[in-house]
């Protein structure tokens, strides 16, 4: 096997431990009184419904992305991951469905959500456009559990559910904290006129630019809720004492997830900037900036212990100086 460098071996560390995060993070956006605040602000059907009202209207348990090695919710009737014939495997992060009550055809209650935890607002390539196609999936792989396009089928397409897919940008430049953007189809004479109520919105991308500090001059409840949630300088108390005053209903799920996340956040934070100032020192004794003995002495341990850890860390050290 192919040793690593020191800088490999940091950057896989960081890698594995900011994998367990993300998924600390999704567990807390998969609770749901914060899944229908956020539903609330985002699926026009919701927008004047309580969060109460949405959270009864969440059928199931919410499914979380798979992380291998790692224990996960599975929800009945509902596939997390699809495929199509040389297409791959697509993961989603968060996956629900709501049934709207009351509704003028019974059919069309259903509502398919998908919420992305994002940290890079721009990671190199349009996050609408991804989100396009998530909604495309979700619409495609409805064929036979939802619609079927059989001919002793009168409604066909009718009956495809309409799909959300949401994204929760938590990284965001500061041009673009505390928005909301929507992608969705509309419809436009290009010549003529047609009054048919045809049914072609079914589907819509929306991106939330969360902030780094809570504003009251957002008139979002979500993007403070949010803001509050990915704080990284707030603890667990000040956090859920926050959530209270947005009337969130702090549920003992929501107040283990959050004292989860929170403190794995401190520990990512503590951890790299040990590793960094233990990586800065391997470099200065590699340099010969230091001796060993004052590295060692920097990092609180003996040169023997200095070493096999400069070797771990992918130095080549082979004798006391």
């Amino acid at each position: 096997m192919k040793e690593l460098t020191a800088t490999g071996t940091i950057i896989r560390s960081i890698l594995q431990e900011n994998s367990e995060l993300d998924l600390r993070i999704k567990r807390v956006l998969a609770c749901k009184p914060i899944l229908a605040i956020i539903i609330k602000e985002t699926v026009t059907e919701c927008m004047k419904m309580s969060c109460c009202e949405i959270e009864k209207c969440i059928e199931g348990d919410v499914e979380i992305e798979k992380v291998p090695l790692l224990p996960t919710e599975v929800i009945t009737g509902s596939s997390q991951e699809d495929y199509l014939p040389g297409e791959g495997m697509i993961r989603y992060d968060i996956r629900t469905y709501i049934r709207l009550p009351e509704c003028e055809e019974p059919e069309l209650s259903k509502i398919l959500i998908d919420l992305e935890a994002q940290k890079e607002d721009a990671p190199g390539y349009s996050i609408a456009a991804r989100g396009l196609f998530y909604c495309s999936r979700m619409i495609s792989s409805q064929l036979d559990k939802e619609f079927t396009v059989k001919s002793s089928d009168k409604k066909k397409y009718q009956n495809i559910k309409k799909v959300y897919s949401i994204w929760i940008c938590m990284d965001t430049a500061i041009k673009r904290q505390n928005s909301i953007e929507r992608y969705f189809l509309n419809k436009e004479m290009l010549f003529g006129t047609n009054d048919d109520d045809n049914r072609y919105d079914l589907l819509s991308v929306i991106i939330v630019n969360v902030g780094k500090k809570i504003s009251e001059n957002t008139g979002s409840r979500m993007l403070n809720v949010l803001s509050i949630l990915i704080d990284e300088k707030m603890d667990a108390s000040e956090k859920l004492k926050f959530l209270k005053n947005y009337d969130v209903s702090v549920t003992n799920e929501i107040e283990m997830e959050v004292e989860k996340m929170t403190s794995y956040t401190a520990h990512i934070i503590e951890v790299g900037l040990e590793k960094g100032r233990a990586q800065a020192i391997f470099q200065c004794v590699n340099d010969g900036d230091f001796s060993i003995q004052r590295g060692a002495e920097k990092l609180g341990m003996s040169e023997d212990e200095f070493v096999a850890e400069m070797k771990k860390a992918g130095y080549k050290v082979t004798e006391l100086v």
